[in-house]
């Protein structure tokens, strides 16, 4: 039987880069220049409640400097809910594409966040592109993929404190595939993604 082909992309299209938690726009900054190189129009963003749309800690400006009162403040996540973070990636794809559609290329805890943006606007995305990002199924948190068979032996978990209540209603509404292999590193490692679990690299 004939494999189904894909719909191509156009090469023009704009590239939106949308990171992790933790982190900002600024950690694609090598990779845009990567891109810039190749003729590639791309715009790293910041996710909601990070770089400049993070909240600083009331207690970080306290003199003198108190410890036990920055250790128990509320994370500036703490208000900032699934919705809210694709909302505003929805609002960004939409400036950055002038109503083009757009490739979105999410890290980590970007996974989530692009896929909710993409079921609630996907008209603005012509590819998603997961980067050993998170891309859970319906209605599971992303927190307990850290705990399933195939993440024995992971380290992050532990260290964590997350907000239970960031669930990804993703799923199949979005007509992804089941699987998607991609090779980077200069083809010395293979990233390869099963829709109901996180990406992991393997030596090729």
């Amino acid at each position: 039987m004939a494999k189904a082909k894909e719909p191509s992309t156009p090469a023009d299209a704009p590239i939106v880069l949308l990171h992790g938690f933790w982190h900002g726009s600024w950690c694609w900054s090598k990779v845009a220049v990567e891109l810039a190189a190749r003729g590639r129009h791309s715009v790293a963003v910041d996710m909601a409640a990070h770089g400049l749309h993070a909240g600083q800690p009331a207690a970080a400006r306290v003199d003198p400097f108190d410890p036990r009162l920055f250790a128990t403040e509320s994370s500036s996540l703490a208000g900032t809910s699934l919705a809210d973070a694709a909302d505003l990636l929805v609002s960004q794809v939409r400036k950055v594409g002038g109503g083009r559609p757009c490739v979105l290329v999410a890290h980590s805890m970007g996974g989530p966040v692009a896929t909710r943006a993409a079921q609630v606007a996907p008209e603005l995305f012509a590819r998603l592109a997961y980067l050993t990002a998170y891309m859970p199924a319906s209605g599971v948190p992303i927190m307990t993929y850290g705990q399933a068979p195939e993440q024995s032996g992971e380290l992050i978990s532990s260290a964590l404190r997350a907000d239970p209540g960031w669930s990804a209603p993703c799923g199949s509404t979005l007509g992804l595939p089941t699987r998607t292999t991609a090779t980077c590193c200069g083809g010395r490692s293979t990233t390869t993604w099963n829709r109901n679990w996180p990406m992991r690299l393997s030596p090729c």
